[in-house]
């Protein structure tokens, strides 16, 4: 995970100085939700499967064991408490590597998922993080992000966009727009959800496209309409 300045987020006040807090925090505000999103995708066997911003691996005895994951992060204070998770795990379809989600260090269409859960918040160029999230995805492969993103109601988003300063010092952005990410992004939208009534996230569940399908797509109907599809099996 990065975080909105230059600064790597191993510099950041809330990555550095809270990284042996982080579950005591956000445990219960990310983990429930995090693991329904992933068995709700029922993997199938063999999947090759990357999550970019592991953190300190929250979500990672959500995997079924049948699958092949790597997870990334450029904190590596973070990396070092999802390690010690998976020393005491029986966690042997999973590796973890340093990296930074801006320039993914694996060949094209590498994975067949590809998960980012609240990081674009975070990240200096989040069009760039999803981009790479792209290109590392099969043809036909999933990318599946949840995240916050502004709010469509302009008092709401007006009220929040007032708190970035204070969010940015400590390392993410609150402003973030779908359109901002996604524009021009060889990607279907299957599905554009709030994960509950009263969430403040929103689950994307993209699939991957040639570059001239998306563009046939954007030129017939509006982008960001749901796509009612089954997920990829």
């Amino acid at each position: 995970m990065t975080q909105q300045s230059s600064r790597p987020p191993s510099e950041s006040s809330l990555y550095r100085s809270l990284a042996d807090y982080y579950d005591l925090f956000f445990m219960g505000f990310f983990q429930a939700h995090l693991d329904r999103t992933i068995r709700g995708m029922h993997l199938p066997a063999g999947a090759r499967i990357l999550e970019v911003g592991v953190g300190t691996g929250l979500s990672l005895s959500s995997y079924p064991r049948h699958t092949e994951v790597v997870g990334i992060d450029l904190s590596q204070d973070m990396l070092d408490q999802a390690a010690r998770k998976h020393e005491g795990a029986d966690w042997g379809h999973v590796k973890l590597e340093q990296m930074d989600a801006q320039k993914l260090e694996f060949p094209d269409e590498s994975f067949d998922y590809v998960m980012a859960f609240h990081v674009l918040s975070v990240v200096p160029d989040p069009k760039q993080a999803m981009s790479e999230m792209v290109r590392v995805c099969r043809q036909g492969g999933q990318v599946v992000v949840v995240n916050h993103f502004r709010s469509r109601n302009r008092k709401l988003a007006r009220f929040v966009d007032s708190l970035n300063p204070l969010t940015r010092r400590l390392g993410w952005r609150v402003d973030l727009q779908v359109e901002e990410v996604l524009h021009d992004m060889p990607v279907l939208v299957d599905r554009r959800k709030k994960l509950s009534g009263t969430s403040i996230f929103t689950q994307l569940t993209l699939t991957k496209v040639p570059a001239v399908s998306a563009r046939a797509f954007t030129a017939t109907k509006s982008f960001f309409s749901l796509q009612q599809r089954e997920p990829l099996r």
